[in-house]
């Protein structure tokens, strides 16, 4: 039992923690918006993540080449779709007039434009995900493996493990958004500079799947 749940902590860590697109979405939502409104974000792995842990169950690694390059193109996309929206965001400063309106607001809690815009950027981080394969490789190639082998053992392991795994991608993801959200909170320029950042990280990996797709590997 205590081998997997080390193994889900972990995992769902280093999926949290590592560069990718979803990370550089949840620090552009977090330094656009507001942590209140960028940390539903954090929570569309739980949405998201079925399909993949279905296909890793099913295939066990072994995705056609050609529907990883439809994967890579369609994420690609939707990323530069999403870096452009957010451009247009950062230039025209329409978030950083929302965010002291929040501030004005009763004792900076979320009204209900605010709550649209977080379930918002909830649907299209879950949507990002649905386009990304890398949750599709991940799950086909290292958790899947494990996740069957502790349903072999116990359907009850094989769910502590998906918990565990999940308990630490979302607060992972979670700790992100804060951390950037505060220290966007601490200035104008600082904001807009993280912000900046993350719509380039954002176009970068866009083309990066748009590269894969063209080029896979």
């Amino acid at each position: 039992m205590l081998e997997y749940v080390l193994e889900a902590l972990a995992l769902g860590f280093a999926a949290g923690a590592q560069p990718g697109a979803m990370q550089a979405y949840l620090i552009e939502r977090a330094a656009g918006s507001g942590w209140r409104r960028a940390l539903p974000a954090a929570f569309a792995p739980l949405a998201s993540d079925g399909p993949a842990i279905v296909a890793s169950a099913a295939l066990l690694g072994v995705l056609p080449a050609s529907l990883q390059r439809v994967l890579y193109a369609a994420g690609g996309i939707f990323l530069l779709w999403l870096a452009r929206r957010a451009f247009v965001r950062w230039r025209s400063g329409d978030e950083g007039r929302a965010r002291r309106g929040a501030s004005r607001g009763s004792g900076g809690a979320p009204k209900d434009g605010h709550k649209g815009e977080a379930r918002a950027g909830f649907l299209q981080a879950v949507a990002m995900n649905l386009f990304n394969p890398a949750p599709f490789l991940f799950w086909s190639l290292v958790s899947g493996p494990i996740l069957l082998r502790a349903w072999s053992a116990s359907p009850w392991l094989a769910a502590a493990f998906l918990g565990v795994f999940y308990f630490a991608l979302v607060g992972t993801n979670a700790a992100i958004v804060l951390v950037f959200g505060f220290a966007a909170s601490r200035g104008q320029r600082l904001r807009r500079a993280l912000q900046g950042l993350s719509i380039l990280a954002m176009l970068a990996f866009g083309l990066l799947q748009l590269s894969r797709a063209a080029h896979p590997f």
